[in-house]
């Protein structure tokens, strides 16, 4: 059922994406060499700025589709998760420039539909590489090629695509960086900790995935890790801490079985774990049990 209402969004996002292309490139450009085909727009009011390449015209590496690229590709970039962006996000954190509670962020049908059916049907890179196929090799003998306007077409169709790419992305980080003040000091703690070769695990609960790597979030130099926990508790999680401190460093060749032991005891929340990875906790002096009293 999941997947019907999923298959729907796209479809309507797909068809509302179509016509949003269609009246773009006829407002840049289509009005320009066929008047009167916008119908609400009088001729004079639209942008010339685009050129079709088609057939009829001389041709141009402004093709009339390239402001409804460049629109999708800012759209699919100001809608990237935090797993692209590389920023830190707690459980359930799908739309990085919005609070982690917000309502929008449990929409991911809805976030599916926007970034696969409107962006995808918004942007039509077919479109402009029939439009430079046509620069390219002409179109019969009264038509001759332009391939100089062909290679700068194709230049500046990918240049302006990842350029919107990359500015849509950017004002997502910014504004993650004014909505998300305890999420930007851990993204910047994680980079720091990165940069000394400690592994961090994204997908451990909030507290623990900030704690274990011993992330600097704090303010005025005191360490805060976004919960408040009773000091004796609080001492298990560090005894397995200080443990496994080596085992945590990228290339250690025990990091999968610190891995697995996490994810089972913190993740999966059960006290049984593969025994591989117990044995080599048991050799290497690791704590099980104070994470195993951590998570009771």
């Amino acid at each position: 059922e999941r997947d019907l209402v999923q298959a729907l969004y796209i479809a309507i996002f797909a068809i509302f994406g179509s016509l949003v292309r269609m009246l773009v490139a006829q407002f840049f450009g289509e009005e320009c060499h066929n008047p009167g085909t916008v119908g609400w727009l009088a001729s004079g009011s639209p942008l010339c700025v685009t050129s079709s390449g088609s057939v009829i015209e001389e041709g141009g590496i402004i093709f009339a589709d390239l402001p409804s690229n460049m629109l999708g590709s800012f759209v699919m970039g100001f809608f990237a998760s935090c797993a692209t962006l590389k920023l830190a996000a707690v459980e359930g954190m799908n739309i990085p420039w919005l609070p982690p509670k917000h309502w929008f962020q449990k929409m991911t049908i809805l976030h599916k539909g926007i970034t696969t059916g409107l962006c995808g049907s918004l942007t039509t890179f077919s479109g402009w590489n029939s439009s430079m196929v046509v620069l390219l090799f002409g179109t019969g003998s009264n038509r001759p090629t332009h391939v100089i306007n062909a290679i700068f077409g194709y230049i500046i169709g990918m240049e302006v695509a990842i350029g919107s790419y990359m500015a849509g992305k950017s004002l997502a980080r910014r504004m993650y960086r004014s909505v998300n003040p305890i999420l930007v000091n851990e993204t910047d703690a994680i980079r720091a900790r990165r940069a000394e070769g400690v592994w961090l695990n994204p997908k451990l609960p909030d507290f623990e995935r900030r704690f274990l790597p011993d992330l600097d979030m704090g303010y005025n130099g005191e360490k805060d890790y976004g919960e408040v926990v009773v000091g004796y508790r609080l001492e298990y999680l560090t005894q397995w801490r200080e443990s496994t401190k080596n085992a945590r460093r990228i290339g250690n060749p025990n990091l999968p079985a610190l891995i697995a032991i996490e994810k089972a005891i913190l993740v999966d929340e059960t006290v049984t774990v593969p025994m591989d990875a117990e044995s080599i906790a048991h050799a290497n002096g690791w704590n099980i049990n104070a994470l195993r009293e951590w998570a009771r």
